[in-house]
């Protein structure tokens, strides 16, 4: 694929990949969403900052594929065109678009993103316990059609390949999993909760530096626990267990940070519920 770029098309291939990505591109969560299902708060800002960051100045877009219509909903409101030719659609970025998010960095996008998923999966659990609602079912999945979670979150093709949507992952013996769109969400056993997101450590570090205290089991990166001093720079899976005290803590630490900002608290129950309590 290199020879064929460097002669500007000159000859047809068969087929080819641009995988593996480079391991910058790695870093900015909308990354995953254009190559595969994922689940990333306000994508069109990290699409943005990730199109600025690299310079971009033309998105092109394959018209023969279903995906094609998810990506598409993200460019209007930024891009000139679309124009189509041979099969593909150009968007051109508008001149000055993108201006006010060239200083965003992958690390930034990482730990907004991965920040806002966390405490709005507390938030869900939260919702979705104290309705009565059987913890054994909870997955990101039913999450999302009982509304606990914004639906455009949600982006990237629409298929949800086999090995994501069932990956077995088992950190500890007693624990279930619950996996879906990079996202890790249900109970975990009769009386852990797990909740899941994936990133750097640097990234990270503010959800660990915050819930960690409450947590029962840290692992990162995932099914390893937590060490002293990790620094891990590959994206992987930061998974927290939760036992019945220490999700409530949790809890109320994402209602205290998030009561900050006025209007935008999700948290408005009292109450949660567990089949049993928990044993240590």
């Amino acid at each position: 694929m290199l020879w064929q770029a460097q002669t500007k098309m000159y000859f047809r291939v068969a087929g080819g990949s641009i995988e593996p990505a480079p391991d910058e591109y790695q870093l900015w969560p909308i990354v995953y969403a254009i190559g595969g299902p994922a689940y990333v708060p306000d994508a069109q800002w990290q699409l943005k900052s990730f199109l600025a960051s690299h310079d971009v100045k033309t998105i092109i877009v394959y018209d023969h594929t279903p995906d094609s219509a998810s990506l598409r909903a993200l460019l209007p409101t930024f891009t000139l065109g679309p124009h189509e030719v041979g099969g593909v659609t150009l968007y051109r970025i508008a001149p000055g678009a993108l201006d006010s998010y060239r200083r965003v960095t992958g690390v930034e996008a990482e730990q907004k993103a991965d920040t806002t998923l966390f405490d709005s999966l507390l938030a869900a659990v939260w919702n979705y316990a104290s309705e009565g609602n059987d913890p054994g079912e909870l997955t990101l999945p039913r999450a999302l059609n009982l509304k606990l979670l914004p639906a455009d979150w949600r982006t990237g093709p629409a298929k949800v390949p086999e090995w994501l949507a069932g990956t077995a992952f088992d950190p500890t013996p007693s624990l279930d999993d619950r996996v879906a769109y990079e996202v890790w969400l249900g109970h975990a056993g009769n009386a852990y909760l797990g909740i899941g997101v994936n990133g750097t450590y640097e990234a990270l570090e503010p959800i660990i530096r915050n819930y960690s205290r409450y947590a029962f089991r840290v692992f990162f990166p995932a099914p390893e626990t937590l060490a002293a001093g990790a620094k891990e720079k590959r994206r992987d899976l930061l998974l927290m267990v939760f036992d019945h005290d220490g999700v409530a803590r949790a809890v109320t630490q994402a209602a205290a940070s998030s009561s900050k900002t006025p209007g935008q608290s999700p948290l408005q129950h009292t109450a949660l519920y567990y089949t049993e309590s928990p044993h240590r």
